[in-house]
């Protein structure tokens, strides 16, 4: 890795500043891997030495390090180095790593300083979005219009985060603005597209995929969005039309290949699914969301050695990755395999791809077997690797519940509460379980417990209690 930081920084190195020195102090960054020491580097550096280029290099390598990024990115503030790359990478970090707040000061900051470009605005909308932030994103929409710094990105920036929003009105409107002041590209399509899909505007969403063809503006993604949102919207006919247009123009990559097979799934239609796989095998379309996408597929359809082999091949084509793993644990529990499902769980452990929802997956596929010494030591070592969410919470409930170790189900439980990592299931699963093993009284608690907690909705609830609560 720090070679390869050496030869980044070797190349980066701004004609401002002294390459000499600046060269000599990214020799001493490579060779450091505490980022504490690497900052210490940078606070005592000659002042000529300090390119603002080299800061953003290290941003964007060690972005996943808020700590670290908050700090080199205040060190540019204090030499008085920072420059608009410098705004739009933080921006784009802190809405990645939910640091609205961050995001927005330096928004501001870059404008008072005269430091926003597209890119700025750009970068700051989709943070918003990521955050939820729908105002805030709007009006810095609205103000790169006044600016004069909205481009076809920025349109199909705000398109997808209004989209995400549940904001399909704005979404519209500005798609129909883009359109009138000719700021479209392929990418402002395919967003209009995607989000006029997900919102079951069907026909929209057709009507944009038929004028980008006719402007020439429709890519692979344009493509794959068209199939997508047909797919959700029970419009298979038109899904395989586009999918057959795709391939004869050309325009038929993974992504479009992806969204068949899940268009194709979601519509019954797992044998065309089948054969866009093979289709995308034998083209070396594939990738790992491919095989993670018609592994769950043929799961859901009941073709468990279609999807074993798809899973042998994933990994022997180092197409793996922990949504994989996930979707094949889950699918051997199902299918009462559950010597594959532990030798599998075993295996992403092993490759560092178990995440919450492995260990979620392999405690039910546990459960589901009548495994409970493998359900109890997978959750204890969830909790050990700091992997433990509600739905880890809920599968060792349900699985405690499914193998007749009540006290273990209640422990859990309370704990859960402790942690707030119990959720509107954990309360329903939990309640149902004591219904079922005569603890009338303590369901009636946890119920009254998820009332104060604002948890309790009649429709979730058990049958005892639910009788007691009319």
């Amino acid at each position: 890795m720090f070679e390869e930081i050496i030869k980044i920084l070797r190349d980066k190195v701004s004609v401002k500043r002294n390459v000499k020195e600046a060269i000599e102090l990214s020799k001493q960054i490579g060779h450091q891997k505490n980022l504490s020491l690497i900052l210490d580097i940078l606070k005592n550096a000659p002042e000529n030495s300090i390119d603002v280029v080299v800061c953003n290099q290290l941003m964007n390598k060690f972005n996943r390090n808020w700590a670290f990024t908050c700090a080199v990115h205040n060190l540019l503030i204090t030499k008085e180095l920072i420059n608009e790359a410098s705004f739009n990478s933080f921006i784009t970090m802190a809405g990645k790593n939910r640091q609205f707040r961050a995001a927005k000061n330096a928004f501001d900051l870059a404008r008072k300083r005269n430091l926003a470009n597209e890119i700025t605005f750009n970068s700051f909308i989709v943070a918003a979005g990521k955050n939820s932030q729908f105002e805030a994103a709007q009006h810095a929409f609205e103000l790169s219009k006044e600016l004069k710094l909205a481009s076809a990105i920025t349109f199909a920036s705000f398109i997808d985060v209004a989209g995400k929003n549940g904001q399909f009105k704005a979404a519209q409107d500005a798609f129909d603005l883009a359109k009138n002041l000719e700021l479209v590209n392929e990418v402002t399509f395919a967003s209009f597209i995607d989000v006029a899909g997900k919102n079951g505007q069907f026909e929209v969403a057709q009507y944009a995929f038929e004028l980008a063809k006719k402007w020439n503006l429709a890519n692979e993604v344009t493509f794959a969005s068209f199939i997508d949102a047909a797919g959700k919207n029970d419009k298979f006919d038109e899904a395989q039309k586009a999918f057959e247009l795709a391939k004869s123009s050309q325009l038929a990559n993974q992504i479009t290949f992806n969204s068949f097979i899940n268009a194709a799934g979601k519509n019954g239609q797992f044998q065309a699914s089948q054969n866009a796989f093979e289709m995308a095998k034998e083209k070396r379309l594939v990738d790992k969301i491919t095989f993670a996408s018609f592994i769950d597929l043929a799961g859901k359809n009941g073709q468990f050695k279609v999807a074993q082999d798809a899973f042998e091949l994933a990994k022997k084509w180092r197409l793996v990755n922990e949504v994989t793993f996930n979707s094949f644990i889950n699918i051997a529990g199902k299918n009462k395999q559950f010597e594959l499902a532990q030798n599998v769980f075993e295996l992403a452990k092993k490759w560092n791809l178990a995440n919450k929802v492995t260990f979620a997956s392999f405690i039910d596929a546990a459960g589901k077997n009548g495994q409970f010494e493998a359900a109890q030591n997978a959750f204890a070592l969830a909790k050990r690797w700091n992997l433990c969410d509600c739905y880890t919470f809920n599968s060792f409930i349900d699985a405690a519940g499914k193998n007749s170790q009540f006290e273990s189900a209640q422990n859990a439980f309370k704990q859960a509460i402790i942690l707030r990592l119990a959720d509107e299931l954990t309360f329903t699963s939990f309640i149902d379980l004591a219904e079922k093993n005569g603890r009338f009284e303590v369901a009636q608690n946890a119920f009254e417990l998820a009332k104060r907690l604002k948890f309790a909705e009649k429709l979730t609830i058990p049958g005892f209690v639910a009788t007691m609560t009319e």
